[in-house]
């Protein structure tokens, strides 16, 4: 009795890997609260950032800004960004926010077609959705509990989390992609052995819409990705009669059907030829969606960018890469899905012009159902102690980095360094080094748990608190904060010289925004000058025998260049001394010292 008395009970890592298997283990059997549980997810990883990041990509502004321009017009076709056409991007994500605006704005007040949120809110939709399809498609073939450990671990890849919050097409695109991806998925490898299943005609319907869908929102993005997988398939198969499920004779009229608005829109826009004016090389890079690089990618760029995506799973990659490699040439499944990665990898690497962060996140489902599908052996769910090997180090490192990784953005944006930002690490850091704890003793369940939630926790920290409180790093909110009051105060809008970003138009409108001082013309309002365009404004001003009162001098971190942006702030009005009674002015001579933090200005 007393060696039982005095005999070890389970660790506390055991026992939460005992709970959190029956935990996977009930939500894989009651789809109401397991697709409840990936929304709650998809909230707190998505959500702080949706609301207080601040304009942060110039595609998202220039979609925004044109789909803001199309609903005050009134118009639904011809979107342009600062008068110039955005015939490359097709018309379905400006509809989609367009909507969205709109719907903002009944709901919410006219001021909600300014917030840049009304723009997002379909891209943070996509992204949900996205998550939902790859747990509802894929229970039926692999299994509850796997199919919600594989839709977990998408929703909490940084890719995913940062489409979630972008008002792109590549945003939008990301369901029509999974959902096309997944049905021919499950017409590949159908499971007559499963009750319940969806019949053929219902997963090829679904296939064809979602590619005609994908048309309409991005170009051939998501047919160029089944189509790559299915070339993958017949060199592997050397077999194609499986195609046939796609009942490709009403399958096709119906794409084309679904897709036809974004070839007929172009007509009207460019009156009646398509892409005219445009070179064979600009018309093949707009076919393969909206995104374009300014530059040839590197060997291996989308290689890398997939990994890096993947972050969270890295200590899943490597069995997960040799399971799939050694079950594909007997398990439909895993061939299907190592077409899918290798088929579109291929595409990318020798053929894409896309930018890595816009192109690797339709295989992310992919490489996480890879994932979940090695926590499983011999067609059973995962055992709660894992055979396989399980590196704990990846985790270890991740939540090592985390305080690093604030500490360095604030640093490079001159951010005070406080302990209330590095606190704000302490719970991803805590998940994930719990993880690899988990890792280390191979508790598949608990290492499941505590990575999604620790990613999760990460990524709401990170674009709702790190990245908002960089506050110089963003210039346009920089300059927001200290005109917008302002013009308010003496009346009269906010002009911006000197700074053309997308965000400053947006923000303040196209026709406030002027590249030079020669642009300007007297009214009164608030005037920010970037410190280049100074000395030609005030000779403007003069000449103008304008009054111009100098109020407050700003400064800011272009970050991706590591250099100084200054501006000075001034009122100009009919009446002297209107400034006064906003605030005290700031003194001249303090103005243009942007390397006084040891940042060299701007050239």
């Amino acid at each position: 009795m007393t060696s039982a008395r005095m005999a070890p009970g389970p660790s506390i890592l055991h026992r939460l890997d005992v709970a959190a298997a029956r935990v996977l283990a009930t939500l894989g059997r009651n789809v109401a609260a397991a697709v409840m549980v990936l929304l709650l997810l998809c909230g707190l990883a998505y959500g702080p950032g949706f609301w207080r990041l601040p304009p942060i990509d110039r595609t998202e502004v220039i979609y925004a800004e044109s789909s803001r321009e199309m609903l005050e017009a009134d118009r639904l076709i011809d979107p342009r960004f600062m008068g110039e056409r955005e015939r490359h991007r097709p018309i379905g994500t400006f509809w989609a926010q367009i909507a969205s605006a709109r719907a903002a704005s009944a709901l919410l007040g006219p001021s909600a077609v300014a917030a840049i949120q009304s723009y997002r809110l379909p891209s943070l939709v996509a992204v949900c959705t996205a998550v939902l399809l790859v747990y509802l498609l894929l229970r039926s073939l692999i299994g509850g509990r796997q199919a919600l450990i594989a839709a977990g671990l998408f929703a909490v890849t940084p890719i995913a989390a940062l489409q979630a919050q972008l008002g792109i097409a590549e945003s939008l695109t990301l369901a029509p992609a999974v959902a096309a991806q997944l049905a021919l998925l499950r017409l590949y490898a159908p499971r007559d052995d499963v009750p319940g299943r969806a019949p053929g005609r219902v997963m090829a319907l679904l296939f064809w819409a979602a590619l005609g869908v994908g048309i309409t929102l991005n170009a051939l993005l998501v047919p160029i990705l089944s189509l790559s997988t299915a070339i993958a398939l017949a060199i592997m198969d050397r077999d194609v009669r499986w195609l046939r499920r796609l009942e490709a004779w009403w399958g096709v009229p119906l794409m084309l059907l679904l897709g036809a608005p974004w070839i007929v829109t172009l007509v009207m826009a460019d009156g009646g030829m398509p892409f005219s004016g445009l070179s064979t090389m600009d018309v093949l890079k707009a076919l393969g969606g909206a995104q374009a690089m300014k530059f040839k990618a590197w060997p291996l760029t989308f290689s890398l960018g997939l990994l890096a995506g993947l972050m969270f799973c890295a200590p899943l990659l490597e069995p997960a890469a040799g399971r799939l490699w050694g079950e594909h040439g007997r398990d439909r499944t895993a061939r299907f899905l190592l077409a899918w990665l290798l088929g579109y990898l291929v595409y990318l690497e020798l053929i894409s012009s896309k930018p890595a962060l816009y192109s690797v996140q339709v295989m992310l489902p992919a490489a996480t159902t890879a994932i979940a599908l090695a926590l499983a052996r011999d067609g059973e769910v995962e055992p709660r102690r894992w055979a396989g090997a399980f590196p704990a180090w990846p985790g270890y490192l991740f939540a090592a980095a985390i305080p690093a990784l604030y500490v360095a953005a604030q640093r490079l944006a001159d951010a005070p360094l406080g302990a209330r930002a590095v606190l704000w690490t302490l719970p991803a850091v805590a998940l994930l080094g719990l993880a690899a704890r988990a890792a280390g003793s191979r508790l598949a369940a608990a290492w499941v748990v505590s990575t999604t939630l620790g990613a999760a926790v990460f990524l709401a920290t990170t674009f709702g608190v790190l990245l908002p409180s960089l506050e110089k790093g963003w210039t346009t909110e920089v300059i927001a904060r200290a005109a917008q009051p302002l013009a308010a105060c003496v009346g009269g809008p906010v002009t911006v010289i000197g700074y053309r970003e997308p965000s400053a138009v947006f923000t303040f409108r196209p026709r406030n925004v002027l590249l030079g001082a020669a642009d300007w013309r007297p009214e009164p309002g608030v005037v920010v000058v970037e410190q280049r365009h100074l000395a030609e404004f005030q000779a403007r001003a003069a000449a103008t025998t304008s009054r111009l009162e100098h109020f407050d001098c700003l400064e800011a971190i272009n970050v991706t260049r590591g250099c100084g942006l200054n501006f000075s702030v001034f009122v100009a009005s009919a009446e002297p001394s209107a400034a006064g009674r906003c605030g005290p002015p700031a003194v001249a001579s303090a103005c243009g010292n942007a390397g006084r933090h040891g940042r060299k200005p701007c050239s």
